[in-house]
Order: structure tokens, then C-alpha cells, then sequence
């Protein structure tokens, strides 16, 4: 299912952070969920 995210995505992420590219990343929230939590963002429409 594309919704599900696989172990190995987390691993990825979980090493990213581990590693020397990511020494600059403090205090954020990494979400790792194939950009399901984009899709539920839906902006307010503007009034005429």
C-alpha cells in the first residue's frame, strides 16, 4: 500500500540523521510518511 511506509524508509531517515550531512538539522521533527501528512493540509480558501 502506498500509505504504509517499509521499515528500510525509516532506517534511511534514522541514518541520515546519524550522518556528518545532517550536523547542521537541530530541534525538528522528521516525518517520514511518503507525504501522507501533506495530503491532510488543505490551505483556507480565500473570501471574496
Amino acid at each position: 500500500d502506498e500509505f504504509f511506509v517499509e521499515p528500510d524508509e525509516i532506517a534511511d531517515a534514522v541514518m541520515f540523521l546519524c550522518g556528518e550531512a545532517s550536523r547542521g538539522i537541530r530541534g525538528q521533527t522528521i516525518v517520514v510518511d511518503r507525504g501522507f501528512s501533506n495530503r491532510l493540509y488543505r490551505p483556507a480558501e480565500k473570501k471574496k
